[in-house]
């Protein structure tokens, strides 16, 4: 008898270890997870008046300057905070405890000349292609120094009213005393979708690159808020 009651209370123990350690491991997973791949929100989840989803009204700062981005628009890095961020911008305004939040303006560039990206060299903008587009998409990643991956939010914008897209929410993980790094890592735009090109399927696809002369470009106005 007294040997059974052992190996019961035996059962018991390793069962309570089992599902102790099985919570453990599930927990880190899914921090974890939640932060590197969150799928992306279309056109973010406030209003375009800079009002979040949980009504929290950030103050966006203007002071990064305009980009002028070239082709292609997808898997590339248009520019971080990490590398391009001009010298009169601290870097620990890109700190944050509770949220960081992005919104974002879409307008036509005339001339000028696009920034480089991994494809292409910084190239000359034709000034004759400027009203070629209406709507762009941008993802942007948010992600923790010294890490090559963060979340992403993707956000649209409407050249031909300038109006602010929504507002994304990043999620903002602990642990973190360093500033974040946010980065453009995808542009599409509706150029090659409109009925002039035949491609009347397709909201946004990449940016034409002309790679004789002067190319496409689009100018892009990022804005950002911590708490």
């Amino acid at each position: 008898m007294k040997s059974m009651k052992k190996m019961s209370f035996l059962v018991l123990l390793l069962s309570a270890a089992a599902l102790t350690g099985c919570g453990k491991t599930t927990t880190g997973k899914s921090v974890t997870n939640n932060y590197i791949t969150n799928p992306s929100t279309n056109n973010g989840s406030g209003t375009n008046t800079g009002t979040g989803s949980s009504g929290t009204t950030y103050s966006f700062s203007t002071a990064l300057p305009d980009l002028t981005i070239q082709g292609p628009g997808t898997n590339s890095l248009y520019w971080s905070s990490a590398n391009n961020l001009p010298s009169y911008i601290d870097p620990n305004s890109f700190q944050a405890d509770a949220k960081f939040a992005v919104r974002i303006k879409a307008f036509r560039v005339t001339g000028g000349t696009a920034l480089a990206n991994p494809s292409h060299a910084a190239k000359a903008c034709s000034t004759f292609t400027t009203n070629n587009f209406t709507k762009m998409q941008v993802k942007l990643m948010l992600r923790k120094s010294g890490s090559s991956l963060g979340e992403t939010q993707t956000l649209v914008a409407d050249a031909s009213t300038s109006a602010y897209s929504s507002v994304a929410e990043f999620t903002v993980p602990s642990g973190s005393s360093s500033p974040f790094i946010l980065e453009v890592v995808e542009v599409l735009t509706d150029h090659r979708c409109k009925a002039s090109s035949g491609k009347l399927y397709c909201p946004y696809a990449d940016i034409p690159y002309n790679s004789g002369g002067p190319t496409e470009c689009v100018g892009l106005k990022v804005e950002y808020a911590t708490l």
